[in-house]
């Protein structure tokens, strides 16, 4: 099955793909993508790409979108007869971009259990060939090492969309990660990038990601997807903690609250200079498309700082800490919406719309405090709760027009 399109209108839905939607699925080097589509346009996983940028934009065609939606449903369904079968085709490269992509799609267009389960899917099988080991030096590794440099490259850069997808799916859903976070050892970011610049690695432990963040600051060009990567490990760290405070409170993870949150500290000091800053640095020429993947992966550290002071609210039961702990939880949500009041609707597609769970969660905090009698809140904080309610809501349903999760999560913040 294929896009009822012709070439030069294929080749233009595909560079759509690439300005309005890989930046937040960046799997492909948009020269050798383009190269290997006009070498052989036939392939699958070109087909899956235009059909999924045409869905995704809402194209204005609609017996096109319906032919993309039809040809999405026919590839996912061969893949998984492929993974049912076990056929060796269902790990190659090409098909293993086609999973990532369709697994990422699932679960923002449609997110439920099935979505859920294929990313996990899609992330063992990462793991059984051994991605998450590509740079290692250990012997006896699963992967084949007989690819060149360029396969890897590719490579790794599918495990690190695998990561992300594993963090948001699995966080989202209050469940642990399937990646163990000191199984990696592939790089973040490696010299065929730019030769001048030094392979980047997360660390053997969280406590010093800071580091991993400080090395990404000192190169050029900022690669804002690696430092996603660094972040989100710290936030996967953060929401784990929160999720196990909340199901057993226990002195030793009493005892993890502020080591964690001194580490959140540091790595904000270690981000280049003016990144934590709202809005465009219009004066430094940073462009728009720039500012908002730095402004998501703000978000991230963000709601990694929320989710430790949530804990330690948690796991603090002195009634004379109430105040001021709610006071660092109203301050990162206070900062996130910030960050929210400086995002362009043009750029909904281009950042990963996981982004719509922290301003869910935001607004969960912010409801469950301006409902807790007890601490006697006045009424300008319960005016400024409210506008910064509204502000998130309409902020999500910005991005509901292309994504099915955020019109999911609006359902479940209107039952608040």
């Amino acid at each position: 099955m294929a896009l009822n399109t012709d070439r030069v209108m294929h080749r233009s839905v595909l560079d759509a793909f690439f300005e309005q939607i890989h930046p937040s699925i960046p799997l492909f080097d948009r020269t050798k993508f383009m190269a290997s589509f006009e070498a052989n346009p036939d392939l699958a996983l070109f087909h899956t790409v235009a059909a999924l940028c045409l869905v995704i934009s809402r194209a204005s065609n609609e017996c096109l979108v319906d032919n993309a939606k039809q040809l999405l449903t026919y590839r996912q369904s061969i893949l998984d007869q492929q993974y049912s079968t076990h056929t060796t085709e269902a790990s190659n490269l090409e098909k293993m971009q086609e999973a990532c992509l369709l697994a990422y799609f699932a679960f923002h267009h449609s997110p439920d259990r099935t979505s859920w389960l294929r990313i996990g899917r899609v992330t063992r099988l990462a793991y059984a060939l051994g991605l998450h080991q590509l740079d290692s030096l250990s012997p006896g590794l699963v992967f084949e090492r007989t690819l060149g440099s360029d396969d890897l490259e590719a490579w790794r850069r599918l495990w690190w969309v695998i990561y992300a997808l594993d963090s948001f799916s699995n966080n989202s859903a209050g469940t642990p990660l399937l990646i163990e976070f000191e199984s990696i050892s592939t790089a973040i970011r490696t010299t065929q990038i730019n030769p001048h610049n030094s392979a980047v690695y997360l660390p053997g432990s969280i406590g010093e990601v800071w580091t991993t963040i400080q090395a990404l600051a000192k190169q050029q060009p900022v690669d804002h997807f690696a430092i996603q990567i660094a972040v989100t490990a710290m936030l996967n760290e953060s929401a784990r903690l929160y999720r196990l405070a909340a199901q057993r409170a226990t002195p030793h993870l009493r005892a993890r609250v502020q080591p964690l949150d001194d580490v959140l500290d540091a790595a904000r000091f270690a981000l280049p200079p003016g990144y934590l800053t709202p809005g465009r640095a219009v004066s430094s020429g940073e462009s728009v498309d720039n500012c908002h993947k730095r402004i998501g992966n703000v978000m991230l550290l963000e709601s990694a700082r929320l989710f430790v002071h949530a804990a330690g609210m948690l796991l603090d039961d002195d009634p004379v800490n109430a105040h001021p702990l709610w006071n660092m939880v109203l301050g990162d949500c206070e900062f996130i919406v910030r960050l929210v009041k400086t995002w362009d609707d043009d750029f909904l597609t281009a950042v990963d719309p996981a982004l719509c769970c922290i301003a869910t969660t935001v607004l969960m905090f912010q409801e469950v405090y301006s409902r807790c009698s007890d601490l006697d809140i006045r009424v300008e904080i319960q005016e400024q709760l409210s506008r910064h309610g509204n502000i998130l809501i309409l902020f999500l349903e910005q991005f509901a027009r292309h994504w099915h999760l955020a019109r999911s999560l609006l359902g479940k913040s209107s039952l608040l």
